[in-house]
């Protein structure tokens, strides 16, 4: 029966395609052969099961049991006042917002800064050409992975941000990022990041969704390049409701002798499945991934992460942590994979978790895939529950149990939140993550 419904589902969206197809022809034929190729990956592929092998624990099944409805026109309309509700305060940023992925021009800021450009994905089909067709689709192509296809395949929605060469921005981009559908919906969005060689830039993407009865799925995919010598620190934050389910992937490109930092903190989210593939294209590039993950109740959180070294001299380095509460569950599948070609390696990979119960959950797997022969790569993995002799230290020096485990709890995560550089954005983490911690 299982089975069924997912031939149906996965029969809906390809029959929507055409319709589509028909109504956002855009002008760009780059853009239209894309898409059309990847309907045809898709109805190939279909959506996961939990007999593949990347979707084994993610309890796949159950979610595409709901009958979702494909809106590629949804409803982006929004009251300013629910907006600035959600952006942190006394950020000084330049503010992006998209509602159910559509790109709002009314709500977002207009960036007058010199050689920073932002403008819907649409917009930016016909009026960057040259930079589209040289960057989009060239870093993730859905060859394996149903959901990037179906998001390929219905590309129209999103965010085109462009950082000219040479170009340092004076403050961070926000992408704020919400979700309010009415009915049982997918939601579909595609962003473009281009940070030109030498530039730096440091970007914010705020993942929430407003309370409803109903489940959203959103599949968004970000195709990011960092040219050559270039900077680029990105900050990924979910805070949606239990009802709320997302597909998260970022295909990152980077160059030699440049830069990404990442940092992705999931606050809460009924379902969360986040895809980071990273690839180190050009010598000497280097990459840092630092992620948070606190599911209760009975959500769900699945981190899969690869970083590709694909020239010498590159450098990597990530730190993934948990804690799980009720009946929680986290995954972790966390690979390095070093080529032949890339000599001179070094990798560092470590997971470690905080179950709180004896019903959470955790799945982790560390992997390193090495071709090379001169490298210096590790990694390790750790769950547990709280540190018995710490709690013991604690509570004789007169802590009380709540605020023991608590500030062990903190302890732990304080690891990833002090890598977020930007004060105000870690303030805001810091006191919901503080808050909740003295609540549990």
């Amino acid at each position: 029966m299982q089975t069924a419904e997912k031939i149906n589902l996965k029969d809906k969206f390809v029959t929507a395609y055409d319709r589509f197809a028909e109504i956002y022809k855009s002008n760009n034929a780059f853009v239209n052969e894309q898409r059309a190729k990847a309907i045809q990956r898709f109805a190939a592929l279909g959506l996961p099961t939990k007999r593949n092998e990347e979707y084994k624990y993610a309890n796949v099944d159950t979610l595409l049991r709901t009958d979702f409805e494909l809106d590629y026109n949804p409803d982006s309309r929004l009251d300013k006042e629910t907006v600035d509700s959600l952006f942190v305060t006394g950020l000084d940023a330049h503010k992006i917002v998209l509602v159910n992925g559509v790109y709002s021009d009314e709500l977002s800021d207009t960036i007058a800064e010199e050689g920073i450009t932002v403008c819907s994905l649409t917009d930016a089909f016909e009026k960057y050409p040259v930079t589209v067709e040289k960057h989009f689709t060239n870093y993730t192509t859905g060859e394996t992975d149903g959901f990037s296809a179906l998001n390929m395949a219905f590309a129209h929605h999103g965010v085109y941000i462009h950082v000219a060469a040479k170009t340092v921005a004076a403050k961070p981009i926000w992408v704020l990022n919400i979700g309010k559908a009415k009915n049982n919906t997918l939601l579909q969005s595609r962003n473009l990041i281009v940070v030109e060689r030498f530039a730096q830039a440091e970007l914010v993407s705020f993942f929430a969704s407003i309370e409803g009865e109903n489940t959203t799925l959103s599949n968004t995919v970000s195709e990011v390049y960092v040219g050559h010598n270039a900077n680029l620190k990105h900050y990924r934050i979910q805070n949606g409701n239990t009802n709320a389910a997302q597909v998260l992937t970022s295909e990152v490109f980077v160059e030699a002798n440049a830069n990404y930092i990442t940092n992705n903190i999931t606050l809460s989210g009924g379902w969360v499945r986040n895809n980071l593939n990273i690839s180190l294209n050009g010598a000497a590039g280097h990459a840092e991934l630092y992620g948070l993950y606190l599911p209760v109740g009975k959500q769900l959180v699945d981190n899969h992460t690869l970083v590709d070294h694909r020239a010498p001299n590159c450098t990597s380095n990530e730190l993934y942590k948990g804690i799980v509460d009720d009946e929680g569950t986290a995954i972790f599948n966390g690979k390095v994979f070093v080529r032949k070609d890339a000599q001179k390696t070094n990798a560092y990979q470590s997971n470690k978790n905080i179950l709180l119960t004896d019903t959470a959950t955790v799945n982790t797997k560390p992997q390193l895939e090495i071709y090379a022969d001169d490298v210096k790569c590790s990694h390790g993995s750790s769950t547990g529950s709280l540190d018995t002799e710490a709690m013991f230290y604690l509570r004789s020096r007169g802590i009380d149990e709540t605020n023991a485990k608590a500030l062990l709890m903190y302890a732990f995560a304080n690891d990833i939140i002090n890598h977020i550089e930007i004060a105000p954005l870690r303030e805001y983490v810091d006191s919901i993550i503080s808050q909740r911690f003295i609540n549990y």
